[in-house]
């Protein structure tokens, strides 16, 4: 099995969400993810939300780069249409060492 197809399993566990499908997108570089999440922002631009990457989850993000190693990976990650349906879906971001997901970052569930 490759790469992204053992971190899409490893999501429906991460999130004991067995049934769902996720794909992945990456691997990202910091500055990748970081505008992303600006551009995201950008769309939903209000007075409330900090301007920084992940807006109000900035302290979040912060912590997770602090605890980055050379050879870590960011994917973006998003369950399958069908969970959005049923609202259980979930995207975002996570932090791969190795093979194994160490840390993420949601960006929008329902």
């Amino acid at each position: 099995m490759d790469k992204k197809a053992t971190l899409c399993a490893k999501l429906g566990d991460h999130y004991d969400l067995p049934d769902v499908t996720f794909e992945v997108r990456g691997p990202l570089t910091i500055e990748e993810v970081e505008q992303e999440s600006l551009d995201q922002l950008d769309k939903v631009r209000r007075a409330d939300i900090p301007v920084r990457p992940f807006g109000f989850e900035g302290e979040k993000w912060a912590r997770i780069k602090s605890r980055c190693r050379a050879g870590d990976e960011f994917y973006f990650f998003t369950s399958d249409e069908r969970s959005w349906s049923y609202l259980s879906g979930t995207r975002g971001y996570i932090v791969v060492r190795g093979m194994d997901i160490i840390d993420a970052i949601i960006t929008g569930m329902n």
